[in-house]
C-alpha cells in the first residue's frame, strides 16, 4: 500500500522543564531508523507525600434475581465525553442489572456499552451480539459526541456485519470488528477487519485506529464503515517476544497526534531489549528509542501512556519474594527524557505483591495505580490493606504520583475502599482504560471481584 499522509507532524521538543543531558546519537538494536539516546536521566530520589483518596460514585453491575451468580460484567475500556460523562465498554455474561437496564450476554458473551453523567448515573446501558463471544475492548468519543468502538464479534450482532460460515459450530464466524454507535448506544454500522483494531484516536479529520500490523486507517462519519485513506507502517516483524520472555505488553500501539508508538524487542546474543518505536505521519521511517534490557520472568508487564505529546513507558517485574518498576519519558524526537526507579517488596509469603495496574498522564502528573495484598510499602510510604474479598489476595490499591517533567515521586494515595482493589484484580479486567479526567479518575473493574459491591467501575477522588 502507497503510504499517504494523514495528519500534519508535530513538531518540537517535549516540556521545558523536562531535564535532558546530552548524548551522541547511537544505533538501536534490530532498528533500520535513526535512533537519538537522551540520558537517561534518574529522579531525584525524595519521599513522596501521603494522600487518601475517596470513591465518588461506582456503577453495579449484579445479577438479576434468579440468574446464575456467574453472571457478570467485565469493563475493558472507557472515554470521556464532551460534556464531562463517560463511556464503559467490555462485555456481559448471563443476565444482569446495570442501573435500571436489564442485560443479558446472549449465548456466551454479548458487547457492553454504558453511558454515564458526570456524577456517574446511568443514562443507558446496552448489550449487543446473541451467540458466541462479543465484546467491545476499545472506545473512542469525539468532540461531536461520536462513540466508535473495535473489538470481537461473531454473525448476528448488526445486519450490517457480512455474515461468516461458521464450519465446525464453534464460533468461526467470530472476527475483529470496527463499528459506530449513535447516542443511543445502538449500532449504527459495524466492519469487519482483517486484522484486531489496537488503538483508536479521534481527530478533526476522522478517526484513525491502528491494527495489529501496523496498519492506520481513517474513518469518516458518512463513511459507514469504508475507510477512505490507509497508511501502511510496516511494523518490523521479529519473534513473538511476549512468548520468548515471558513479558506482557509488548508489542502495545498508541496513537498520538503526532504519529504512532510501537513497543518491541529485540533478541541480542544475551538478552533482550525493549524498543520503542514512533512514526511521524508521512514519513516511512520511525524515531527508534532503546529502553535497555528485558528481564525474562512470568509475572513482567508494560503499560504505555500518552502525555504532552511523549510517550510514557511502565515496566513492573516482580517474583515471589521482590519486584521492581521502571518509568521511561520517551520524547517524540527520540530518547529517554528521564527514567525512574523503584523498589518492590521484600514480600510476605502469605502476602499478594504489588501489581502495577494502570497507567495514565493527568495535568503534568504520571499516576500509576497499584493493587497489593495485606501489607506493602512503595517509596517509603506503608500501605496496608482494607479487607479480605471474595479471592481473599488483592485487598487493598494504592496511586503513585511522579512529576511528568522530572519523573520526582510526588504523592502515594491511599484508597480507602477494599472493593476497588478487588474489583481491579478481577478476571475479566483488561488494562487498556484508565481513564484520567481533569479532576478525577475514572476506573474500570470487573464485577465478579467484590461479592458484596459488584461494582465495574469507579470514580476515585483526589487525595485530601
Amino acid at each position: 500500500m502507497v503510504a499517504v499522509s494523514l495528519l500534519a507532524a508535530c513538531t518540537g521538543r517535549s516540556s521545558s522543564n523536562s531535564p535532558r543531558t546530552s548524548a551522541p546519537s547511537s544505533a538501536v538494536p534490530g532498528a533500520s531508523a535513526r535512533s537519538a539516546v537522551l540520558g537517561p536521566v534518574s529522579s531525584v530520589r525524595a519521599l513522596p507525600v501521603k494522600g487518601r483518596m475517596a470513591v465518588g460514585w461506582r456503577v453495579r453491575c449484579a445479577p438479576t434475581p434468579g440468574a446464575k451468580d456467574s453472571s457478570h460484567c467485565a469493563v475493558h475500556d472507557q472515554a470521556m465525553t464532551p460534556d464531562g460523562g463517560t463511556v464503559l465498554v467490555g462485555e456481559v455474561w448471563g443476565s444482569v442489572r446495570v442501573g435500571k437496564t436489564r442485560l443479558s450476554g446472549g449465548g456466551m458473551s454479548a458487547a457492553l456499552v454504558v453511558r454515564l453523567d458526570q456524577s456517574g448515573t446511568v443514562l443507558w446501558a446496552r448489550s449487543h451480539g446473541s451467540r458466541w463471544h462479543n465484546q467491545f475492548d476499545h472506545v473512542e468519543v469525539g468532540s461531536d459526541g461520536s462513540i466508535w468502538v473495535a473489538g470481537l464479534a461473531a454473525n448476528g450482532l448488526h445486519p450490517t456485519l457480512p455474515r461468516r460460515p461458521d464450519l465446525t459450530g464453534a464460533g468461526d464466524d467470530e472476527r475483529p470488528i470496527l463499528g459506530r454507535l449513535d447516542e443511543n448506544g445502538s449500532i449504527r454500522w459495524v466492519a469487519d477487519q482483517a486484522l484486531p483494531v489496537r488503538d483508536l484516536l479521534y481527530t478533526p479529520n476522522g478517526l484513525l485506529a491502528a491494527t495489529s500490523s501496523g496498519d492506520v486507517l481513517r474513518f469518516k462519519a458518512g463513511r459507514e464503515g469504508a475507510p477512505d485513506q490507509v497508511h501502511d507502517l510496516a511494523l518490523p516483524t521479529e519473534e513473538p517476544a511476549g512468548v520468548a520472555i515471558g513479558a506482557s505488553g509488548l508489542g502495545q500501539l498508541r496513537l498520538s497526534m503526532s504519529g504512532l508508538w510501537q513497543l518491541r524487542s529485540v533478541r541480542l546474543a544475551d538478552h533482550w531489549e525493549a524498543i520503542v518505536d514512533r512514526w511521524s505521519w508521512g514519513r516511512e521511517a520511525p524515531v527508534s528509542t532503546s529502553l535497555g534490557r528485558v528481564h525474562s520472568g512470568s509475572a513482567f508487564n508494560f503499560r504505555l501512556a500518552i502525555g504532552e505529546g511523549d510517550l510514557m513507558a511502565m515496566t513492573s517485574r516482580r517474583t515471589r519474594t521482590n519486584g521492581s518498576a521502571v518509568w521511561y519519558r520517551v520524547a517524540r524526537t527520540g530518547g529517554v527524557v528521564w527514567q525512574h526507579d523503584v523498589s518492590l517488596g521484600p514480600f510476605r509469603k502469605d502476602d499478594y505483591s504489588l501489581e502495577a495496574a494502570h497507567l495514565a498522564v493527568q495535568r503534568g502528573r504520571v499516576l500509576t495505580l497499584f493493587t497489593y495484598g495485606k501489607t506493602a510499602e512503595l517509596h517509603g510510604v506503608a500501605l496496608t490493606g482494607g479487607g479480605a474479598n471474595s479471592g481473599g489476595f488483592v485487598q487493598g490499591a494504592s496511586v503513585l504520583q511522579l512529576d511528568l517533567a522530572n519523573g520526582n515521586a510526588v504523592q502515594v494515595d491511599t484508597i480507602a475502599d477494599p472493593c476497588v482493589a478487588a474489583s481491579l484484580s478481577g478476571p475479566g479486567v483488561s488494562y487498556q482504560g484508565f481513564g484520567a479526567a481533569p479532576n478525577r479518575l475514572v476506573v474500570p473493574g470487573d464485577s465478579r471481584g467484590c461479592d458484596s459491591v459488584r461494582s465495574v467501575a469507579f470514580e476515585l477522588l483526589p487525595a485530601q
